[in-house]
């Protein structure tokens, strides 16, 4: 047989292999891939395609062995260092993965793949500017990549850059418009703009992609809240609960706001029964001691506080607000009181 024919026989031989692979009869692959490999010892795609086949079933340590040696046969292969890259990732070796994620890019500098993940890599092990040149080297290479543009708005956002973070996520959203957690991530950040008008915008157009989120539905109901609008912020946390009506969360964010609004009896019922059904909840404990100091009972206020210390003995603005206490004065407003407590918020 001459080295063409050969080489056809080995290429119908793999996409043969790759197509049982493809209908995941991965032990039919591994036992064919190895006796082939007795006809050709030197054909690194086998390696290859045994290492991805052990890397699908979890057998880590002999995918790295076989992509190894198909490394050894072919060290310009960037497929098999990415795949190694992608294997130390899987075990949280960072220093390996962008290693092999690394020398894939440099053997081809157009390979996607390995920027997008080496950018995963980076950003996983704390280095937000090397992440946010990976990512842009995806879109470099390929403009609609909506993945590489949500991170890049996300990565920005962290850094406090409201405006490149909103233009990624906006770039992302007009390519995949189904991508609901653009919205909601884009709506974070103009809350974070202070821009409450178009953040609700985004928050709703989230909910119109999931309308059953009870996180988006709580995210909102936030959002009245800081506007002092409790009444809607309330329809929007009740909806919320309806989705999830065991949501300790979504409780104390009705509790929370009924305080806010003044409406005390009805807060401190429902923080009760939050305490009944989460006796830890440190919240609940800080919630009722506030709305007891509001109702100038000082006394079950600071025993609330003491509750909520116990629960988190390293909280500091609760030391400072019960500090405050220790030296109280029935001259001094219980608003005065939250106005230091705000200090320490």
């Amino acid at each position: 047989m001459n080295i063409q024919t050969k080489n056809m026989s080995l290429n119908k031989i793999i996409d043969e292999l790759i197509s049982l692979f493809q209908k995941k009869e991965y032990y039919i692959v591994l036992d064919q891939a190895k006796k082939r490999l007795e006809e050709f010892p030197k054909s690194f795609e086998l390696y290859n395609l045994i290492g991805i086949t052990f890397a699908e079933i979890k057998e880590r340590k002999k995918a790295i062995k076989y992509y190894k040696k198909a490394l050894n046969i072919n060290p310009k292969n960037f497929v098999s260092d990415f795949y190694l890259g992608s294997l130390y990732h899987d075990n949280n070796d960072l220093i390996n993965a962008v290693r092999h994620y690394e020398k894939s890019t440099n053997l081809n500098p157009q390979y996607v793949n390995a920027w997008f993940n080496l950018g995963v890599a980076y950003y996983e092990d704390n280095k937000p500017l090397e992440a946010i040149k990976s990512y842009k080297k995806v879109i470099a290479f390929d403009p609609k990549h909506t993945h590489a543009l949500y991170n890049l708005g996300y990565i920005y956002h962290e850094l406090l850059n409201y405006d490149m973070s909103i233009m990624y996520y906006k770039l992302a959203i007009k390519l995949n418009p189904n991508f609901y957690d653009s919205y909601s991530n884009l709506a974070k950040v103009f809350t974070d703009k202070a821009d409450y008008r178009n953040s609700l915008k985004y928050y709703k157009l989230s909910l119109e992609k999931n309308p059953f989120d009870e996180n988006i539905l709580n995210a909102i109901g936030l959002l009245f809240v800081s506007l002092n609008q409790y009444e809607t912020a309330l329809i929007y946390f009740k909806k919320g609960l309806k989705i999830n009506p065991k949501s300790i969360r979504t409780k104390y964010n009705i509790a929370s706001t009924l305080k806010d609004a003044g409406k005390y009896n009805q807060a401190k019922n429902l923080l009760n029964i939050i305490i009944e059904e989460q006796p830890n909840n440190f919240y609940a404990y800080l919630t009722l001691g506030e709305i007891f100091c509001n109702l100038g009972n000082f006394n079950k206020g600071i025993k609330y506080f003491h509750k909520s210390i116990s629960f988190s003995k390293d909280n500091k603005k609760l030391y400072s607000l019960l500090l405050f206490f220790s030296n109280y004065s029935p001259y001094v407003s219980a608003k005065g009181i939250f106005e230091y407590y705000k200090q320490y918020d």
